[in-house]
């Protein structure tokens, strides 16, 4: 998602999640930098970034389907390889 004028990162991420999978932030794990990944995309030939914001979560997934087509939980270490 995209930030709205005035927010900080972990708002807007706050904010996204709740928008796409109807899930809170209970608590952040981490207040620094969120861990960041780059990869390229052979559909669009560009590198995308992509920002993970580690937290506890609560709620029920319940998707956008506008937004997301599936989901699936991931370690730490797996987004860094």
């Amino acid at each position: 998602g995209h930030h709205e004028d005035g927010e900080k990162p972990y708002e807007t991420a706050a904010r996204e999640l709740k928008e796409e999978t109807a899930l809170e932030v209970e608590k952040w794990l981490s207040t620094e930098k969120p861990l960041t990944v780059t990869y390229y995309n052979p559909l669009t030939r560009q590198d995308k970034k992509v920002e993970y914001f580690p937290a506890l979560i609560k709620g029920e997934v319940i998707l956008d389907p506008k937004e997301i087509k599936a989901y699936m939980w991931m370690l730490k270490r797996d987004l860094t390889h």
